[in-house]
């Protein structure tokens, strides 16, 4: 079962990186990356990325920048999810096709990988230690 929620996660990370390459296409054209001092344009799709990834990050898809290992924080990530269900009730019928399909993908995606970490058990924290916040 373990091996099936590995696969699940990476599955759906890859998932996540394919849309994020899509919103931005310079991430895969071997451009120079953008002038770090510029930000994104302000869009809903920003909006929604930055908290799916967000969701992912706790969900340990990444490393922890003190200890270089996943970070767990299933109750923060369930949070992080839970607020992009709320922007897709409270938009509905003014998002365009490819906002409702992206959010939608996102929010089925992030979900099954929730599931995927809580079945494994990898979000409990070895005995006598906190989830990193």
């Amino acid at each position: 079962a373990e091996e099936v929620a590995e696969e699940v996660a990476e599955e759906v990370a890859e998932e996540v990186a394919e849309e994020v390459a899509e919103v931005d296409p310079a991430a895969d054209t071997g451009q120079a990356p953008p002038d770090p001092m510029q930000l994104p344009p302000a869009t809903f799709d920003m909006l929604v990325f930055t908290m799916a990834t967000q969701a992912m990050a706790l969900l340990g898809q990444g490393v922890g920048s003190e200890t270089n290992e996943p970070a767990f924080n299933l109750p923060l990530a369930r949070h992080h999810i839970d607020l992009l269900a709320m922007l897709e009730e409270k938009t509905e019928g003014n998002r365009t096709e490819e906002e409702t399909a992206l959010l939608s993908n996102l929010l089925h995606q992030l979900r099954l990988l929730c599931v995927s970490v809580e079945s494994s058990g990898e979000s409990d924290p070895p005995a006598g230690e906190e989830t990193a916040e």
